[in-house]
């Protein structure tokens, strides 16, 4: 089937080279199919731009060679169709759908509005898309240089149409070669913060091996600022080459800076978590910092996995650590596909310091109404000590739930 698809493109090339050089003589430009119309890059597209008359309103697009393993650019409508329309893109894009599909070239669709560019998608060389009525000039011989700097202008400007320049900026990223590469690197030195911190998320997304290398000199410059450093960490966790994963579990071991170390702790549960398992576990038997120890706790929370639940209920019974245990106490309460009842109400009950049960009750409070309003009535009727009542009491009526405010009414008319 590719090496059709080949077959086919080159047809089409060689028939265009055929139209285009018998039409050469004629001042206007006649449409290829439809209402598309071919025309060759002029220096500069911007100057190709302004060559065509009356451009306010038209479509303008061009292929160059995209990066590889970027996935295939298009708007999603389905599992089984991926198209873009000019008239209506609602629909969201991205850059990887349900077919295996990597795409070797990136298409570039920009509309001008008053010798402006004021829409910009992407689409990769398998991506269908529907002109509709619209008239689009279809620019050729386009090399990665001249897009490049066309879309550099966008990406930089200054303007309230911000689609336009964060699409750019992608465009640029999903270049193939060291041109598009060596512009997002100057762009992380930006004082357009916004430009700065998506070009990082560039590096990361889009750049492979290279954007490794790249994310790798930001993270251990310590003379960078945190925030800078930080959206490094979270590039680092979108990379596909393997030694991004190897620099989180490193950065969350043993970084000096309490903050790195935190996130990039927590990306690795979210994209990483058969290493963020054993991270975890070291920095809670070697750490002595409790920013970071609260911050494992949290990312064992967001590995939904049996071992790390368990893991958790571990934690919230271990008493040698009383910070720690608190936070696995409230981080039980959060997970909606886990029931920890039975566990809360026994630490609740139990011989636990008064703080611990205050922090159990209130886990219990956190709980769908299903579980947390019964399991708080019961504290109420059968826990011995007073201010364990009284706490079940009081969160009780904080809810929302009709049963909670009938079950209260009844103990309220009961003590008349």
């Amino acid at each position: 089937m590719r090496n059709l698809k080949v077959f086919s493109i080159i047809a089409e090339a060689f028939a265009l080279s055929l139209l285009l050089t018998a039409l050469a003589a004629n001042a206007e430009t006649k449409p290829l199919s439809g209402k598309q119309h071919g025309i060759e890059l002029q220096d500069s597209i911007a100057k190709t731009i302004d060559a065509v008359a009356d451009s306010n309103g038209k479509w303008f697009s061009y292929q160059v060679a995209m990066e590889a393993n970027n996935g295939m650019p298009c708007c999603l409508i389905s599992d089984t169709e991926s198209s873009c329309s000019l008239d209506n893109r609602t629909n969201s894009w991205s850059s990887s759908i349900s077919q295996s599909v990597d795409s070797k070239v990136l298409n570039v669709y920009f509309k001008i509005h008053r010798g402006e560019a004021s829409d910009l998608f992407l689409a990769g060389s398998e991506c269908k898309v529907k002109t509709g009525s619209n008239i689009v000039y279809r620019i050729n011989d386009v090399a990665q240089k001249p897009s490049i700097l066309f879309l550099k202008g966008l990406a930089e400007k200054d303007t309230k149409n911000t689609q336009v320049a964060h699409s750019a900026l992608a465009a640029i990223a999903l270049h193939q070669g060291s041109d598009a590469h060596n512009l997002l690197e100057r762009f992380t030195d930006s004082d357009n913060e916004k430009l700065k911190y998506e070009s990082i998320f560039w590096l990361g997304q889009a750049r492979n091996r290279a954007g490794y290398e790249s994310l790798l000199n930001i993270v251990d410059d310590k003379a960078r600022d945190n925030s800078t450093r930080l959206k490094a960490v979270f590039a680092l966790s979108l990379n596909s080459d393997e030694n991004s994963s190897e620099k989180l579990v490193q950065l969350a071991k043993h970084s000096e800076n309490q903050k790195i170390q935190a996130e990039s702790l927590f990306w690795l549960a979210q994209n990483h978590q058969s290493k963020a398992t054993n991270v975890i576990d070291y920095i809670l038997q070697n750490s002595d910092n409790g920013y970071v120890r609260k911050k494992a706790v949290f990312s064992l929370a967001q590995i939904s996995t049996k071992a790390s639940w368990q893991q958790l209920i571990e934690l919230a019974q271990n008493p040698a650590d009383r910070e720690v245990q608190q936070q696995a106490i409230f981080w039980l309460s959060q997970n909606s596909d886990q029931n920890p009842v039975s566990i809360l109400m026994a630490l609740a009950k139990g011989k636990s310091p008064a703080s611990v049960k205050k922090k159990a009750i209130f886990a219990l409070a956190q709980l769908k109404s299903s579980q947390s309003t019964p399991a708080l009535s019961e504290l109420i009727e059968t826990a011995t000590e007073r201010s364990v009542k009284k706490e079940a009491f009081f969160w009780l009526g904080q809810s929302d739930d009709p049963k909670a405010l009938d079950y209260l009414e009844g103990v309220l008319t009961a003590n008349r």
